[in-house]
């Protein structure tokens, strides 16, 4: 079986246990579903996320995307205290709500808020691994690895978190909670 087949398998199960685990709560790999008219509601759906970790999820990715911005108007000493200021809001509220770090915001775009997503949006390894050791799955969609730019050790973090995995545990705990897992069937090739 390829990697590439693998991965897809991984990351299909992964977003359905996400789904299966996910209630109204912002608990246990919840699901904040946005708004499918809008690819950036999060920002004003302050009921559901405020104070929480997808919030600062959200405040960390703007952070770096400012800083990146050639056009910002802070210099370069205040893009970096925001983006650390950032930084340890995301990790105190992993702190005070351990039970958040699957959740996962979605928009009309796929997905645009988890802690692992920000963190490598950021592509820093300390907090990559941080949250991997938090207990993040290490799988997300394909295309949200399109336009970030990993360094090896980030990419290696994530390589080893994913070889944890046993696909057929993950297959066998998706099927408990009756959960069809779509895509390719594993095969002996």
């Amino acid at each position: 079986m390829s990697n590439a087949t693998i991965h897809r398998i991984l990351t299909t199960t992964a977003l359905c246990l996400a789904v299966a685990y996910a209630s109204p709560a912002r608990a246990d790999g919840a699901i904040y579903p946005g708004n499918l008219d809008e690819s950036s509601y999060l920002a004003t759906d302050k009921e559901r996320y405020q104070g929480h970790v997808i919030e600062a999820c959200r405040l960390y990715i703007e952070a770096i995307e400012e800083a990146r911005n050639t056009k910002s108007r802070l210099s370069e000493q205040e893009h970096v205290e925001k983006t650390e200021a950032a930084r340890r809001c995301l990790i105190e509220r992993i702190e005070l709500y351990p039970d958040e770090i699957n959740d996962t915001y979605w928009t009309q775009d796929g997905l645009y808020a988890s802690p692992l997503y920000a963190a490598l949006v950021g592509n820093d390894s300390s907090l990559v691994h941080y949250i991997l050791q938090k207990g993040a799955l290490p799988f997300l969609p394909d295309y949200c690895y399109t336009e970030l730019q990993l360094s090896p050790e980030v990419q290696e973090l994530l390589f080893h978190a994913r070889n944890r995995y046993n696909i057929l545990e993950i297959c066998l705990q998706a099927q408990r909670a009756g959960i069809k897992i779509e895509g390719e069937k594993p095969s002996r090739r």
